[in-house]
């Protein structure tokens, strides 16, 4: 007779990872997705484990994404940055549009923001 645990409970409810590669986007846009609502700084392997490929894969798009929006090789720099902090990874806004950013959250319109956007 199998012994039920609670590994197994949380096997049977966890939703199925879909196939990355078949999202618009793929396994990039996937990290993307999951760095964007965040709310602390998150590991390489957790972002890895989270999304059911290798670490070196992880670390690879996330190269990549700095770059992108740093506007490295031509491109126009972003809004936000990917940084590296306190052993994870996160979103942030530039620190160059923080009289904006500061100007819209003085106008009342924090509930509009999420706390990792601030």
């Amino acid at each position: 007779m199998a012994r039920d645990t609670g590994a197994a409970r949380a096997q049977d409810t966890a939703p199925a990872v879909p196939d990355l590669g078949e999202l618009p986007g793929g396994v990039k846009a996937a990290l993307e997705a999951v760095l964007m609502v965040i709310a602390e700084p998150a590991a390489d392997a957790e972002l890895a484990a989270a999304l059911g490929v290798p670490v070196a894969r992880v670390q690879q798009l996330l190269a990549e994404l700095q770059a992108e929006y740093d506007g490295v090789a031509g491109g126009v720099p972003r809004g936000f940055e990917l940084r590296s902090i306190a052993g994870g990874w996160r979103i942030f806004s530039r620190a160059g549009f923080a009289p904006v950013v500061s100007r819209f959250v003085r106008e009342g319109q924090t509930a509009r923001l999420t706390q990792a956007s601030l």
